[in-house]
């Protein structure tokens, strides 16, 4: 979502992109989004609890619902706060960014194409959006078994629950959930070669400034070959 806005920002306002993207505020967003993210998962430990007790059924360790998780309006007002914000909110912030970002482009191209021939060949072409909707797609591949889960238990409650082929949805959802996490450096780091080499420079930044101190020559390396040179 971040980066599909940080697009359509940069081309509506290439000016002042730096301005409105700075680093601090990119850190700071980073930041919010971390600890909103913590506290809507707050609610399984506020509805769940592992029984001291418990039987174990094919090495999986069954939970049980604290008092409020019993709440049916509780555990619904919990999935409609979950679904909206980890998938519907992003999922509508990325369509209508990348909208934008297509339509910037195209207004772009056809100015580009009332141009001359020479000047058309020397402009450059930029560059295309085919990696950031790759990513918004693998996010709705991703994120859709978990979203239909919340949106199941936002209208049945949990009257699905229990059964095998429902139980084995669920988990390969939340691993689906789990894969969209690291899927997009996976993304850049498989197609994007200047992603790539820059990932390599900042790894290698520690070792750079030693290489380069051990490289130029020290006040009394100077100062003893001039003594040397003087003597000859």
């Amino acid at each position: 979502m971040a980066l599909s806005i940080d697009r359509c920002l940069a081309l509506k306002f290439p000016i002042k992109h730096s301005e409105l993207c700075s680093v601090h505020k990119a850190k700071m967003l980073a930041l919010a989004s971390g600890l909103l993210s913590v506290i809507i998962g707050l609610n399984y430990p506020v509805r769940l609890f592992v029984p001291d007790e418990g039987i174990s059924y094919m090495n999986l360790i069954p939970t049980d619902r604290t008092s409020i998780g019993k709440d049916p309006f509780f555990s619904k007002l919990c999935r409609y706060v979950e679904f909206f914000f980890r998938f519907a909110i992003p999922l509508s912030a990325m369509i209508v960014a990348n909208t934008w970002t297509m339509a910037i482009i195209r207004i772009s191209d056809q100015f580009r194409k009332g141009i001359d021939r020479e000047a058309r060949s020397a402009m450059k072409t930029p560059k295309c959006l085919t990696m950031t909707i790759g990513l918004v797609i693998i996010f709705i591949i991703t994120q859709m078994p978990k979203a239909a889960f919340l949106f199941d238990q936002m209208i049945f409650y949990s009257e699905h629950r229990g059964t095998r082929l429902f139980e084995t949805f669920v988990i390969v959802g939340n691993l689906m959930t789990r894969f969209n996490s690291i899927v997009n450096i996976i993304v850049y780091l498989t197609l994007n070669r200047e992603f790539r080499r820059t990932l390599v420079k900042v790894l290698n930044v520690r070792k750079t400034p030693d290489i380069e101190i051990s490289s130029h020559p020290t006040l009394s390396t100077t100062n003893g070959s001039e003594k040397t040179g003087r003597r000859f």
